[in-house]
């Protein structure tokens, strides 16, 4: 999945780097960026100071799916003029995955030149730019989680591409005959649905559980899935969205409403 516009910054004052001593590590507070953790690190290699960027999504072995989120960071110290400085080679093309959760350079500005150039009262500023260009098993913006930890309240797992959500089967049936053949009488408590994709099937869910979740990059798949299945409550919610809130071009809408025959769209958006 290409993604666009992902841009976010962490930023830190590490305190107290003169105690550090060789293999010493600081850390940040965590930050939550497109529902993913990330934390900075510094760390005393010898006569260098070390940076390093982290993301902290579970690994598969949690949360039973790979992933990949691909970027560019650019690492940056503040001088005492709040000027930030390109030291080194702050540059980092890199992809994180479940193997591997961290970034950075290990010998991103020398001691020396740290404690002269851009320690301020025994403290240091590192900041990191992130961009992020691509992004696999990662369901992101989330209004309502249907993972694990929702387990308790639930009474099936569905299993979509290897992302698995924990549900009521009985609020799923009310909303579309599709569901209640899939669940309805079952007592499988586990079952596999193979015709949309993680990011689309979240979005359903949390329309079926009242949450506003339709937007402009998921309200092709989830309209296609809606209408297949005829899960009307999804239908009415992407039309509501694509007439109202939608900012596509009105000729990309109105091909929509052409393509799938909705005639109470096509009539809403030529009002």
């Amino acid at each position: 999945m290409v993604v666009a516009n992902k841009e976010f910054k962490l930023s830190h004052v590490f305190t107290n780097v003169l105690k550090m001593k060789d293999g010493d590590e600081l850390y940040s507070p965590q930050e939550m960026h497109f529902n993913i953790p990330w934390m900075l690190k510094i760390k005393r290699n010898a006569d260098h100071l070390g940076a390093y960027c982290y993301c902290l999504k579970l690994p598969k072995d949690e949360d039973g799916v790979a992933w990949t989120i691909d970027g560019h960071f650019e690492l940056t110290a503040l001088d005492p003029n709040g000027y930030r400085s390109l030291s080194g080679l702050p540059y980092l093309d890199c992809v994180f995955t479940n193997k591997r959760c961290s970034s950075g350079r290990a010998k991103f500005m020398s001691w020396n030149e740290m404690i002269e150039d851009y320690l301020i009262n025994d403290s240091i500023t590192i900041e990191v730019a992130a961009k992020i260009t691509k992004m696999s098993g990662v369901i992101e913006n989330l209004h309502r989680f249907f993972d694990k930890s929702m387990k308790q309240f639930s009474d099936v797992v569905i299993d979509v591409k290897g992302t698995k959500f924990y549900v009521l089967r009985k609020l799923l049936a009310f909303h579309s005959t599709y569901f209640y053949t899939l669940l309805g009488d079952s007592t499988e408590s586990k079952v596999t649905i193979s015709d949309i994709n993680a990011d689309d099937f979240q979005t359903l869910l949390e329309v079926l559980y009242g949450e506003s979740a339709i937007n402009d990059s998921n309200v092709d798949g989830l309209l296609q899935f809606a209408l297949k299945h005829e899960i009307l409550l999804a239908i009415q919610k992407c039309i509501e969205f694509l007439s109202e809130k939608s900012e596509k071009p009105m000729k990309d809408r109105v091909k929509i409403a052409k393509q799938h025959k909705l005639y109470n769209l096509k009539k809403a958006l030529k009002d």
